[in-house]
């Protein structure tokens, strides 16, 4: 599949699960998808997306489990208090690591390596107490 990411998906308010990795997508993310209430599991490892972390998906609260973005992450995603999964290794990520990361309390598995963050790693990670999996390898420069 190949294009950018289709509105229409909006539509699909009983979409639990979305794979869309190894494609040839392109663009941001549409604001429709906010829509998508009940979304857990979101892919879009090894893509062409482009852009910052879209806000969007901070409103989509269900999410358990995102992957694959670059530029800065937002404040908003201290939001998304039910994700359990952070995938955000060799991506692109630029700027400091955020405290707001530390109000996502439900995180198990945060893997941060191979990007472009500067300064440290906050101290208020420690919040994220259900944290099985951490990966901060190489994320600091």
């Amino acid at each position: 599949m190949a294009g950018r990411l289709p509105e229409e998906f909006g539509r699909f308010r009983y979409l639990q699960t979305l794979d869309l990795s190894r494609n040839l997508l392109t663009g941001g993310i549409p604001y429709q998808w906010a829509n998508m209430k009940i979304l857990f599991y979101l892919s879009f490892m090894e893509n062409r997306l482009n852009g910052s972390f879209p806000i969007v998906l901070t409103r989509i609260t269900s999410l358990t489990y995102l992957d694959e973005f670059s530029g800065s992450i937002p404040p908003e995603i201290g939001l998304m208090v039910n994700l359990e999964t952070l995938q955000l290794s060799s991506n692109f990520f630029t700027g400091k690591l955020l405290e707001d990361l530390s109000n996502m309390t439900s995180l198990k598995d945060l893997r941060l390596s191979d990007n472009n963050f500067t300064g440290r790693i906050p101290n208020s990670i420690s919040r994220l107490t259900k944290l099985n999996r951490l990966l901060p390898l190489n994320v600091f420069h």
